[in-house]
């Protein structure tokens, strides 16, 4: 990615890490709190631990515990913009060889009854797979198209590592001067098509989607977040706070130990040990942050372009802080998971949630 002059500046300090390991295969449930309307549903953080919604994301199958298969659930998704009104299923995730990475999906466009299916030859465990949904066709990602297919690692604790789960992306981002919607509806074909369809949140597409949404902006000068604490990609848990430095500077507080595999043998981060560091934020780009590397907290990339489905892979960094149109975000890289402590800082040392190892 670029790192152009303009691009934001990090300078972090943060306590480290071990590092994880990855799998295929697992089951998904992501889309447990898939749902909300334009604005974007918020949940409550203080409740346990969730994951940043993407849109479909790895919501699209059923996992089989005895065969390890995937099987594409009972739904049809709709991809709109001011240009675009198409609907779409995945039919299967294997070639006619059995061999997992490769989609066959059908389309059809909503003012129209042709259906069209067809299989993807390029392997989603090589390289994200760019498709234009109208044509449909695979086509180059330099070239416009609706949505992404890739893997991402998803942090699993109980299991002591991360997954890599097959995951579907709409190719826009909140800069975008048309975003798409990706919305879902129960059905197993595309010959009739539902008159009801559910939205499905995407954190990138839409800034008040991010579990992270109004954070900042509800800080004064001066003022600190609350505790969050994270579960990170790299099978990494990290507590760490934000303050509001004037308009061109946040301040980071954060420290991490590794995740263990069992609520009885994990503690919370030694906040009260955390080390602080502060960003600049004054011209438009998007950074990624790793917040517990070996070396200390690592800035992994910075570029101009927005962070969207074209991204590295999310065990290289564990938050996204992006400048543009004059607001500044955060969020969560896909299958992290996040949870706040309710307090601005943790005196006592609470518990960390159960759930996080359901």
């Amino acid at each position: 990615m670029k790192s152009p002059g303009q691009a934001i500046f990090f300078s972090l300090a943060l306590l480290v890490g071990a590092a994880g390991c990855n799998i295929e295969t697992t089951p998904s449930d992501q889309d447990a709190d898939a749902g909300g309307d334009d604005t974007g549903r918020q949940v409550a953080l203080t409740d346990g631990f969730y994951a940043e919604r993407y849109g479909v994301g790895a919501s699209w199958y059923d996992y089989d515990s005895q065969t390890h298969a995937l099987t594409p659930r009972p739904f049809v998704y709709r991809v709109t913009s001011a240009q675009t009104d198409v609907a779409f299923r995945v039919v299967s995730y294997y070639d006619e060889e059995g061999t997992s990475g490769f989609f066959t999906l059908q389309t059809r466009p909503l003012d129209a009854s042709t259906i069209v299916e067809f299989e993807i030859g390029d392997s989603v465990k090589e390289a994200p797979v760019c498709v234009d949904l109208e044509t449909p066709a695979v086509v180059d990602c330099a070239e416009a198209h609706h949505v992404v297919l890739r893997t991402d690692l998803r942090v699993v604790p109980a299991a002591g590592f991360a997954v890599q789960d097959p995951w579907i992306y709409a190719s826009t981002h909140f800069t975008s001067a048309s975003p798409l919607t990706v919305q879902r509806a129960e059905g197993d074909s595309l010959e009739v098509l539902p008159d009801a369809w559910t939205r499905l949140p995407d954190a990138k597409s839409r800034r008040a989607d991010s579990l992270l949404a109004g954070r900042l902006a509800a800080l004064a000068d001066g003022e600190s977040s609350d505790v969050l604490v994270q579960a990170t990609a790299d099978m990494q848990l990290a507590a760490w706070s934000v303050t509001r430095v004037g308009d061109a500077e946040l301040s980071f507080a954060a420290s991490c130990e590794e995740l263990a595999t069992s609520e009885d043998a994990q503690t919370l981060p030694d906040v009260g040990g955390a080390r602080r560091a502060s960003i600049a934020v004054d011209a438009d780009g998007a950074s990624y942050v790793d917040l517990c590397a070996e070396s200390g907290p690592t800035v992994v990339s910075r570029a101009s372009e927005p962070a969207g489905a074209l991204r590295m892979d999310v065990d290289s960094y564990d938050l996204i802080v992006e400048r543009f149109d004059g607001q500044v975000s955060l969020r969560l890289p896909p299958g992290h998971l996040l949870w706040s402590t309710g307090r601005t800082d943790v005196a006592g040392t609470p518990d960390v949630p159960a759930s996080l190892w359901e």
